[in-house]
């Protein structure tokens, strides 16, 4: 490519990092000659340090945004909150949202999702009224943020009062995600029977993702009754989804009910969805 200006730069560091190739994005990054970054070349090389949890690399990014002056820019700063949430520095994340000048979205949300992350659900909660009564409107995103806080810390009162805060305050009708954070919070919990209870009572049009969440739920307590009944269902819809056999079959091999396993996988061969292992003629 001959004349390659700054534009051009921007399109091809976003298009790595929206297709997930963080580090091809640093690598156009540090070769953009002399081209000056803008803010969008710098929004997406942060993003690029967030997917790949290179702390130091987005340390240095925010040196050069102090020293262009650029740590008021409300995209800019909220990029930073979300990659040291990310990169597991909360502390850090926590200075920069506080000294932003003017708080978006995006930056509420992220600090919100982080205090939940890391097990500090009261100050995600703490945080979400802060940011009303600052007069920024909650988003859905918003609401998924706050539920997941509340699941990861085990805030299952909480996390209802919400639920149903979002739709009768906020005017905010939930989405599947919304449903996922709710069986996820109870499947946590060990709530398995609520949770299955709360998917059967939406619409069928709603439910349909939801129950491959309830599936995980009931994995990972190691719920082999509930989990048949729910991946039987569940393949009645999809029968050729080759997620649902797989979670079976490591079930089974989990609790040493090592003939289920083998069904399971046989399920998936008879159906073609899995490759016969490989054979080498290497001697």
């Amino acid at each position: 490519m001959g004349d390659k200006n700054l534009c051009s730069w921007n399109c091809m560091i976003s298009g790595f990092v929206q297709n997930n190739k963080g580090r091809r994005a640093l690598q156009f990054y540090q070769n953009m000659e002399d081209c000056v970054p803008s803010e969008i070349s710098i929004v997406g090389i942060i993003c690029a340090c967030t997917q790949l949890g290179d702390h130091r690399q987005g340390k240095s990014i925010h040196g050069h945004v102090v020293r262009s002056g650029l740590q008021n820019n409300v995209f800019i700063s909220a990029s930073l909150v979300d990659m040291y949430c990310k990169c597991g520095r909360l502390d850090i994340a926590v200075r920069v949202f506080e000294a932003s000048a003017e708080k978006s979205i995006a930056g509420w949300n992220s600090m919100i999702s982080a205090f939940g992350f890391h097990g500090h659900g009261l100050k995600s909660i703490e945080l979400f009224w802060k940011m009303n009564d600052s007069g920024t409107k909650a988003t859905r995103s918003t609401f998924i943020a706050l539920l997941s806080a509340c699941s990861h810390s085990g805030l299952i009162d909480e996390g209802w009062k919400f639920y149903h805060l979002m739709s009768e305050k906020f005017g905010i009708i939930p989405t599947p995600e919304h449903h996922v954070c709710i069986v996820d919070m109870l499947g946590r919990a060990g709530r398995l029977q609520e949770a299955q209870k709360f998917v059967e009572s939406l619409p069928s049009q709603q439910a349909h993702g939801v129950w491959g969440a309830l599936l995980n739920a009931c994995s990972s307590k190691s719920e082999v009754k509930m989990v048949e009944s729910v991946a039987n269902y569940l393949l009645h819809l999809e029968p050729e989804n080759s997620g649902y056999y797989i979670t079976i079959s490591n079930l089974y091999a989990y609790r040493d009910m090592w003939r289920g396993a083998v069904r399971a996988r046989a399920a998936l061969q008879d159906k073609g969805l899995m490759k016969a292992p490989g054979h080498s003629i290497v001697g």
